[in-house]
Order: structure tokens, then C-alpha cells, then sequence
């Protein structure tokens, strides 16, 4: 018997073909359900399990339809490294344009200073 999120990860990558792009909405609404855990689903791996959270900021009380446009997230620093005690905050915007154009990804605190990653985040 397979695991739920198993089962879960290999209809998210079916989503992937050239095929058929999943709806925006749809996509983000099974991507929220996993991020609060909902029917036991995850896309963190146990490994990391209690290292990285993620969230909308919007929440069903908003008074505007959901877009689902802006998350959160928090990530500790890999273990075993000098790092490995920091927790960053990191904010996700996800374009209109989702899944055809990542979301960009800023982090918030502290700043981190890495090549790949610009002063502004």
C-alpha cells in the first residue's frame, strides 16, 4: 500500500506534462490543503519534518476572493552546519501566471547574503 503523500507527490508530478496545464487555482488550493496537512498530505519529506513550514497569508475570513498571491514560509538552516540554528522567514508571491512562471521568493529575515540571493531579498 502506498503512503498518502507518495500517492500525492505522483499526481502533482502527472500535473507536469505538456499535456495539460492544472488551472492556477487548482493547483494552489492542493498545494494549500498540503501545507496544512489536510487528509495527512505533505510535499515535506519526513527528513525535514519540523524544519520548513509554509502558509498562505490570506486566510477564508478575507473579505476578497482568495487569489491565493502571497505565502509565507519559514526554513531552518541545514543541520549540522554553522547555520544550522537559523530559521528563516522567507515571503512567496505566486504570479497570475502560476504554474507556467515560478513564484518569486524573497527572504525576510535575516538577511542573508549569498550570490544567488539580490540585497532586496
Amino acid at each position: 500500500e502506498q503512503d498518502v503523500d507518495e500517492d500525492y507527490i505522483r499526481m502533482m508530478n502527472q500535473l507536469k506534462t505538456d499535456e495539460a496545464v492544472m488551472p492556477r487555482n487548482i493547483k494552489l488550493l492542493l498545494e494549500y490543503d498540503a501545507s496544512i496537512g489536510k487528509e495527512g498530505k505533505s510535499f515535506i519529506p519526513d527528513s525535514h519534518n519540523g524544519m520548513i513550514s509554509y502558509g498562505t497569508e490570506e486566510t477564508a475570513n478575507d473579505s476578497s476572493e482568495s487569489s491565493l498571491t502571497n505565502w509565507h514560509a519559514m526554513i531552518i538552516g541545514p543541520q549540522e552546519s554553522p547555520i544550522g540554528q537559523v530559521i528563516y522567514f522567507l515571503k512567496v508571491i505566486v504570479p497570475k501566471e502560476y504554474p507556467k512562471i515560478p513564484p518569486e521568493v524573497k527572504f525576510v529575515s535575516p538577511k542573508v547574503v549569498m550570490d544567488c540571493v539580490d540585497p532586496s531579498g
